[in-house]
């Protein structure tokens, strides 16, 4: 890891409030950045941090470079946020520390920012109720494109395929709106994708394996037996005949 390079010093228990400056001649709102305003916490989660840089409390720390890395913006939503506000209403992956700080850190400092409203959306999380996701209860593990890559199916309520699995990011988010879809993966897929890493999602009990083939799944999820039988049959034919072409199944 990072705290195993040789010349590098990871300090838990820091906060970084904001950056040290020095008026530059000749340049109205940037400065030179000298360093870092921080706070150290007391107690033994900031031990190291407090032996290290003088804390507990408020501390100065000169650098010849200061690197901005906090995780984005994506919890940075609602009025007065850098999140945009159709983003906002998205539910999110990201964690509590994904709140802007650093963003903001920077912009206060007179760094131009760009293209903040851009922000890509991904189609496919998992959902486990009882977590904390910020979003309703709802915790959220990413579900990744490989597993839509291996083969993977999107299905509605209804048991129907209803989008290019493979298709550009935004039109597969369009497409499963607000009411999601189940995902549904075949054995050769799962392969694929690997069965170590379904288990880590099997274990959080995001991903359940069913028996049965087409019947199972639609059990599973509550839709008519022959709609199910019928996509995912649809799909194979389509499937190996794109691989017959040397192409990615869609459409």
């Amino acid at each position: 890891g990072v705290a195993d390079l040789p010349h590098v010093s990871v300090l838990r228990g820091v906060t970084v409030t904001r950056l040290l400056q020095a008026p530059e001649p000749g340049v109205p709102r940037a400065a030179a950045v000298l360093g870092v305003e921080a706070e150290v916490a007391a107690g033994e989660g900031g031990a190291d941090a407090a032996a290290a840089l003088g804390g507990p409390g408020t501390v100065h720390v000169e650098a010849d470079a200061v690197v901005l890395a906090t995780g984005g913006y994506a919890r940075d939503g609602g009025e007065g946020g850098l999140l945009p506000s159709w983003a906002s209403a998205l539910p999110t992956t990201s964690g509590p520390h994904a709140d802007g700080a650093g963003v903001r850190m920077g912009a206060a400092a007179g760094a131009r920012t760009v293209d903040l409203d851009r922000v890509q959306v991904h189609p496919t999380a998992f959902a486990a109720t009882g977590g904390d996701g910020g979003d309703g209860g709802a915790a959220l593990w990413l579900c990744p494109e490989a597993a839509r890559g291996a083969g993977a199916v999107l299905l509605d309520a209804r048991g129907r395929r209803f989008v290019d699995e493979l298709g550009r990011r935004d039109a597969v988010t369009a497409a499963m709106g607000a009411s999601g879809a189940w995902l549904v993966l075949g054995a050769r897929g799962a392969a694929e994708f690997g069965e170590a890493a379904l288990d880590v999602y099997r274990r959080r009990g995001l991903v359940e394996r069913v028996e049965g083939g087409a019947a199972g799944v639609a059990e599973a999820l509550g839709a008519p037996r022959e709609v199910v039988a019928a996509e995912l049959a649809a799909y194979a034919a389509a499937a190996a005949a794109a691989a017959g072409r040397g192409r990615a199944v869609g459409g």
